[in-house]
């Protein structure tokens, strides 16, 4: 019988994490308690008393006592409990049952399960429930397939096929396919001053072709180069209490965003390249990561805009101790018009996955971003990283030609996330998001994440 692979034994895992442990908890037999030992006292060896406290001594009270929140959190709300859980279940033998059952019994395909809740504080998204499928070494070895489907009701669909092919150790073909169908979007308007009273929702009908090639650099680093094919419209929609955008644009909230009652088509070659000096664990994981990226979206038909997106984004990272690493992370996004006017759902974005997590992906839209994310990961399972960040940024016209310090956003948060970023993470976030500094940036963005994510 073949093992499972690595990817599999990932997948499972994250798996066993968001729907087993618990369930594991209660069924386990409880284990039985050993006496305490009787400690015996320290004899005095040298006769010498204690040295007195030194300067540094004194001055490590400093940071012990700004990271107390940080170390409360990281040590009786997420490490105790998911150790205690993750004792249990491997106790009733879970992750092997999980990964047997799931993986048709240990080899390299199966089927998994999927979830996401990702609620806000006045903008959140629908619920939904789907599959991923997997199979490497699909008919021929080095020839993967990866499937996902999800749905969260009428008018949200989601569908995602990819295949690789392996050329070597180190590089390898995809074409992939993707069919989306969301009535759940928001529009808050277009630029860092959104109106948070005023939410529209929107639908969004989107289907695209990507044929890809991926050459691995070191350890981390990639450069990723392939052209993509696209088509998308709107639809009217209203869900989560809010109304529909088209009727906040009869009250007279908003102008109409570019491009709303038009369908789109773009074709164009995309780019990106990270280079990562860190060492992948159980190495040091001190280090630079650098990422260079650029779009090209060409419109198809006479209607439709053609225009840049490109991007970088440098961080730093210091492993304090056994992978517990602090990293600084800058990054900036912008777009270049070269004819029409771009559809106000390609703008670029912050939130969702991108930096600024404590707003959703819709919320902060504009013509440019910038960023700084400070945070901090340690382990917590052999699959599984806490994390804690604090992040500032927003976004701005064209170029960031009206930056202003006064118009950042702060957001931070804490979560569970996968050690690695292949195919099937689990997430896990609690984050929130602030106004402008220049408004007294109170916090008006609560947003939870809990479930099984296509990326992070």
């Amino acid at each position: 019988m073949r093992t499972s692979s690595p990817r599999a034994t990932r997948a499972v895992a994250s798996l066993a994490v968001a729907i087993g442990l618990a369930a594991a908890c209660l069924g386990a037999p409880p284990a039985s308690a050993a006496p305490d030992p009787v400690k015996r006292a320290v004899p005095d060896y040298d006769g010498r008393p204690d040295a007195p406290p030194t300067a540094g001594d004194v001055l490590l009270w400093v940071p012990r006592v700004v990271l107390s929140p940080a170390y409360f959190v990281s040590e009786y709300l997420l490490r105790r409990p998911l150790g205690f859980l993750i004792t249990e279940a491997e106790r009733a033998d879970l992750p092997h049952f999980l990964i047997t059952f799931f993986t048709f019994g240990g080899t390299d395909a199966g089927i998994v399960p999927t979830f996401l809740f990702d609620f806000g504080l006045g903008a959140g998204a629908l619920p939904s429930a789907g599959f991923y499928f997997f199979w490497d070494d699909a008919i021929a070895a080095g020839h993967d397939i990866r499937l996902r489907f999800a749905s969260g009701g009428d008018d949200w669909w989601q569908l995602d096929f990819t295949n690789r092919y392996a050329l070597s150790d180190r590089s390898r073909l995809s074409l992939a396919f993707d069919y989306d169908r969301r009535k759940d979007h928001i529009f808050a308007g277009i630029g860092g001053e959104f109106d948070d009273d005023h939410l529209g929702r929107y639908g969004e009908d989107r289907v695209a072709g990507t044929l890809g090639w991926t050459l691995d650099l070191g350890e981390r680093g990639a450069l990723d180069v392939g052209v993509e094919a696209a088509h998308f419209s709107y639809f009217r929609a209203a869900c989560c209490d809010d109304p529909s955008l088209e009727t906040r644009l009869e009250q007279g909230y908003y102008d109409e965003p570019p491009g709303l009652h038009h369908a789109h088509g773009t074709i164009g070659p995309q780019i990106r390249l990270a280079v990562d000096t860190r060492a992948i664990r159980p190495g040091d994981e001190s280090g630079v990561r650098a990422e260079l990226w650029g779009n090209l979206y060409a419109g198809i038909g006479d209607d439709d805009a053609t225009w840049l997106r490109y991007g970088a984004a440098v961080g730093g990272y210091v492993d304090m101790y056994n992978n517990r690493t602090l990293g600084l992370r800058l990054h900036t996004e912008l777009e270049s018009t070269i004819s029409g006017t771009i559809p106000f759902s390609e703008l670029v974005f912050l939130g969702g996955s991108e930096p600024l997590r404590g707003f959703s992906s819709d919320r902060l839209r504009g013509d440019s971003a910038i960023a700084l994310t400070l945070d901090y990961r340690w382990p917590i399972w052999v699959f599984l990283d806490g994390t804690l960040f604090v992040e500032v940024g927003s976004v701005f016209g064209e170029h960031l030609e009206d930056f202003d310090t006064d118009a950042l956003r702060l957001s931070f948060g804490m979560g569970i996330r996968p050690t690695s970023r292949e195919d099937h993470p689990f997430e896990l976030l609690v984050a929130a998001g602030s106004e402008p500094f220049g408004d007294g940036a109170h916090i008006t963005s609560v947003r939870v994440v809990f479930g099984t994510t296509s990326g992070f």
